[in-house]
């Protein structure tokens, strides 16, 4: 499949371009990261110089691990030598060593030191200016036939205007989804009733437990504890999307961001109105599936190790005993 940006980074840096190539590609910008795109086993040496060839883009990871990367150096040469702009993003302030010192040296670079996710949003912004198209460029359709085109002409012109329109008057609800583990999963969570948010890493509007089981566009619906389960089995990590502290679920393309959205906790009986918690440290997200015994409904947490060990990512009951304050959260949803 081709590729806008071939990634050239320290094995050691892998979890920072894990963070970025995700949201690179939530965005339209397809990325080539050796530990994803070559196969285990394979020889590393005979993927990556076509794959470097058919990039448009390098984006070369500058930490202190890849600056003693001889490897790296051969990967900037042969970039070169396709005339393929580079594009250093620094996670720290260290000179250039060996090759790159001669290569890189009057390059702009970004600066991404010491909290790399909050530069995603610049890395996007440079990688689209140097690309010039904003991303890749699918290859046109083949011919249709002579008898058939005028019609096919015209449905395929239909659906193009139709698809327009839908983007520009409602681009909170064009959604394709992500399948992990069998179940499709929204990448943005709910924001108002029956849209969705702008981006990954938004936290969109909190609902009741009732309010939840409704909210979620026209296709989508909540997740129940056991797809919850299987969202918890697939690979994840903790990370930040432009600031914003999560837990990314998947790997590369097939990933999705849950933000650490924390709570809003209605206090009814002091009049304090609604106050937030834990926003940044933990996530809360509502299931559909009922936990008898208290009369809610289970939901996903999501935190760090840091925080709270052995407990990052598990479904947990909502207890909504006489005595209690109500509780909001976040909702994200799976396809129908």
């Amino acid at each position: 499949m081709a590729h806008d940006v071939f990634i050239s980074y320290s094995s050691k840096d892998q979890k920072v371009v894990e963070g970025f190539s995700h949201y690179l590609e939530e965005n339209g910008i397809r990325c080539w990261i050796a530990y994803r795109d070559i196969p285990i086993g394979s020889d590393w040496a005979t993927y990556i110089p076509p794959a470097i060839k058919e990039c448009r883009v390098m984006i070369y990871v500058h930490s202190e691990n890849s600056n003693v990367s001889e490897e790296i150096d051969r990967e900037i040469a042969l970039c070169l030598r396709h005339n393929h702009p580079i594009l250093p993003f620094r996670l720290a302030g260290c000179d250039y060593q060996g090759a790159k010192a001669y290569h890189l040296v009057s390059l702009n670079w970004i600066d991404a030191f010491p909290a790399p996710e909050q530069y995603f949003g610049k890395l996007l912004e440079s990688t689209r200016a140097l690309l010039g198209s904003g991303g890749f460029t699918p290859p046109p359709p083949p011919p249709v036939k002579k008898k058939n085109s005028k019609w096919i002409f015209t449905l395929v012109a239909g659906a193009i205007l139709l698809g327009a329109a839908l983007f520009f008057l409602f681009p909170e609800n064009v959604e394709k989804g992500v399948k992990i583990n069998g179940v499709t999963w929204a990448t943005r969570n709910v924001g108002e009733p029956g849209k969705f948010v702008a981006n990954p890493e938004d936290y969109g509007n909190y609902y009741s437990q009732d309010e939840s089981q409704t909210v979620c566009p026209v296709g989508w619906r909540t997740p129940t504890r056991e797809e919850f389960q299987l969202l918890i089995n697939a690979n994840n990590i903790w990370t930040s999307v432009n600031g914003n502290n999560g837990r990314l679920f998947g790997e590369g393309r097939n990933s999705i961001f849950l933000p650490a959205t924390g709570r809003h906790v209605r206090f009814r009986d002091s009049g304090a109105g609604v106050d937030s918690y834990d926003q940044g440290r933990i996530g809360r997200y509502w299931s559909a599936t009922p936990q008898e015994e208290y009369g809610g409904y289970y939901n996903l947490i999501i935190d760090n190790h840091e925080h709270y060990a052995n407990s990052w990512a598990y479904v947990n009951q909502n207890p909504m005993k006489n005595g209690w304050n109500p509780t909001d959260f976040t909702v994200r949803c799976v396809r129908k």
